[in-house]
């Protein structure tokens, strides 16, 4: 089976982009305009024997990182891959998708890395890194409340405004960590 996807929040561009996978001669076509749900289908439905055709790689997914999951995904159910402007056509085992998942790689360290540099010239700055601590008057009354066992764990961070996990580390730091 040939399985046409798009994806584009312009329905303009959508709408040229399944007569396009139409006019490419796709048994299915669907395509998104925000998330991904369609996409999830044609996946979970492809196997070896069938083919995923988009128009191009740009109405794969939003940026450069979906593209690159969204190719892993496709050799992962053992589809071919088609990307009709930029002439690619990648069987799985292909080494398209060995370079695609190089580029993974590097996009991930990548952003580790820019993610670690933030924090630390965060950091250097005086400034914090993460999320700031619970207010104290808050987790004080969160406490008690767990402790009188009139309210559940959902009332409490819904009352407080402090967050579950935080309530079961408090919890556990004062011997009171049974749920």
């Amino acid at each position: 089976m040939i399985y046409g996807y798009a994806r584009s929040s312009d329905d303009a561009e959508r709408d040229a982009a399944v007569r396009a996978l139409e006019e490419h001669g796709c048994d299915a076509v669907s395509a998104d305009a925000g998330s991904r749900v369609f996409f999830d289908e044609v996946v979970a439905g492809a196997s070896d024997a069938d083919t995923v055709v988009v128009p191009s790689l740009s109405l794969l997914a939003p940026d450069v990182c979906g593209v690159l999951d969204a190719l892993a995904r496709i050799e992962c159910a053992g589809a071919t891959f088609m990307a009709l402007d930029e002439g690619i056509e990648a069987a799985p085992g292909d080494p398209f998708f060995s370079h695609m998942g190089a580029l993974s790689k590097v996009a991930s360290r990548a952003r580790s890395r820019t993610i670690r540099n933030g924090m630390g010239k965060a950091r250097a700055k005086g400034g914090s890194v993460g999320r700031p601590a619970a207010d104290s008057s808050a987790l004080e009354e969160a406490m008690s409340m767990k402790k009188s066992g009139e309210f559940t764990v959902r009332e409490i961070v819904k009352a407080t405004g402090v967050s579950k996990a935080t309530l079961y580390r408090h919890l556990g730091k004062a011997g009171a960590g049974d749920t």
